[in-house]
Parts: C-alpha cells; structure tokens; sequence
C-alpha cells in the first residue's frame, strides 16, 4: 500500500493546486456558458483555461515523469524508491487531470449534469474492475494503471461531451 500512497503525496498536492486555479476557473467557466456567448468565444476560453490549467501542472509533472527515481529516493525513505514507475505513470495522470477540470465544469456548466454523473458512475464501476485484474497481478503499479486508465477515460469522455456540445452549439 505504502509503493502507491508515497507517490501520491504528490498527486494529493497537485490536485489541491490545481483545484484552486479551477476554483477561480468555476465562475469564468459558467460566464462563458451563458446562452448569448457563442461559440468562438466559448472555444477560445476553453483553449485559454486549457493552456492555464497545463501550465499550473508541468511545473509537478515534468520532473515527476523525467526523474521519477530522484524525487523518490529524494523525498521518501528508501522503502519508497521502487515506486517510482508509479510516480512517472502519477505524472501522466496528473496533466490529464489539469484538461478534465476545464472539460467537467464546462459540463456542469451547461447543465449537463447527468451525463457528468452517468461518466463518473461509469468511470467508477471501471476502476472497481480494473483493480480487481491489475492489483493482484501489478500490485500498486496495478492500482495506478487503473486509475489513469479509468479516471483517463473519463476524462477523455468529458472532453468529447464538450466538443460535441460546442459543435452543437455552432450549428445552432
């Protein structure tokens, strides 16, 4: 339990960072939404608030997927160190994280609530059972394959529910 925990320290600390710049994201967001906004405006806020949201994470990401095998032999006790493929796959997640932020607000942000739900219900019942496949044979690296798969995908389908509404919102 401790190879997964240690390194996700560090995705506990991103996701608090990130979650403050989506907190003042959040209103922008549902300003954004309004109906009378069209969509070229709404396309160049998602692309801003995008770049933003990258930007707030590469300063995390990017040494934790270049030096993995320092931070952990760095910042934890030795016991740690072989968690580092797990902090590389964290930093993988992390920046996919920053991009489903600005994709699920807008979703909230349209009244899409119950697709949201439907996805995070969907994107649950996938971790349950890609941890039950992965951990036994993978252990921690397992869980964390899971959780960038499933939380991945998503994220991934928060992103499509968006561009679907923003090309439906074009048409219109």
């Amino acid at each position: 339990l401790g190879i997964y925990a240690a390194p996700w320290q560090i995705v506990a600390g991103a996701g608090l960072l990130l979650g403050q710049v989506g907190r003042l994201g959040n209103p922008a967001t549902a300003r954004i939404t309004r109906p009378e906004i069209n969509t070229s405006k709404r396309i160049l806020f998602i692309l801003k608030y995008s770049c933003i949201m990258v930007a707030t994470a590469l300063p995390i990401v990017i040494p934790t997927i270049m030096f993995p095998d320092w931070i952990m032999k760095s910042f934890f006790s030795p016991a740690y160190s072989s968690s580092a493929p797990i902090l590389r796959l964290f930093g993988i997640y992390i920046i996919i994280f920053s991009l489903g932020l600005v994709a699920a607000q807008y979703i909230v942000s349209v009244r899409l609530e119950r697709i949201y739900f439907i996805s995070v219900a969907i994107g649950g019942l996938t971790s349950l059972i890609l941890c039950m496949v992965l951990i036994p044979q993978y252990g921690g690296l397992g869980a964390a394959i899971s959780l960038l798969i499933s939380h991945g995908s998503t994220m991934g389908l928060y992103w499509m529910i968006m561009l679907y509404q923003l090309r439906r919102k074009g048409k219109s």
